[in-house]
């Protein structure tokens, strides 16, 4: 939100303008984000309560699943890209982007990489791919991680604050220097180390657990 902190107003406005029922482009980004959102808070809650979650943490689906978005994603890299702008999407776009978003419950997935490799089958540019991937983060990171924050509280998980709160601020530097390199890294390199990643990875889940 800090990283992304100018288009993170617009939304806001946009919310505003929606309640006031108010035509902009901040209106129309503000529900492209909402459109794109529902899918995933829809079909988590119940995946989650139906137990489907736990048989998905398998060290196997998550090799497959590296592997075979990893591949679909160097595919997608293939399109060409073209100078659309997050503001100029279709509503077709963000609602494939916001359904592929729903498969990040399958662990392996990567909820940024699904995201992005659908926004590059739209051809897409990498970088605004990526905007709109990390935008779309927020509100989905943030409902599962209040959802997280209840559970733990409600397991009695939080008894070391101390720790908690060390946690929470290594992990926001970690993740704010790596949203900087990665936006950065976009504007001349493109997804093919990141796929060569998570084929490696995938391999070396399943060889594990071939073991």
């Amino acid at each position: 939100m800090i990283y992304f902190r100018l288009e993170v107003m617009r939304i806001i406005r946009g919310g505003l303008d929606t309640w006031r029922r108010r035509e902009s482009e901040n209106r129309q980004l503000f529900l492209f984000i909402v459109l794109a959102t529902i899918p995933i808070v829809v079909i988590a809650p119940i995946v989650y309560l139906a137990g489907i979650v736990d048989m998905l943490r398998n060290p196997a689906i998550i090799g497959l699943a590296s592997i075979g978005f990893g591949i679909l994603l160097w595919i997608a890299d293939r399109c060409p890209q073209a100078t659309t702008s997050v503001e100029n999407f279709t509503w077709k776009t963000v609602a494939c982007i916001g359904l592929a978003q729903a498969l990040a419950i399958i662990p392996g997935t990567s909820r940024s990489g699904i995201t992005i490799t659908i926004a590059r089958f739209f051809a897409i540019s990498r970088t605004e791919a990526a905007r709109f991937s990390m935008l779309l983060s927020i509100p989905t990171i943030s409902a599962f991680g209040l959802f997280a924050a209840f559970d733990l509280a409600k397991g009695g998980g939080l008894t070391n604050a101390e720790d908690a709160i060390l946690a929470a601020i290594l992990s926001f530097v970690a993740a704010y220097g790596a949203i900087f390199v990665f936006m950065r890294m976009l504007g001349w390199i493109s997804f093919t180390p990141f796929v060569i990643y998570r084929c490696a990875l995938g391999i070396l889940l399943l060889t594990i657990t071939a073991l």
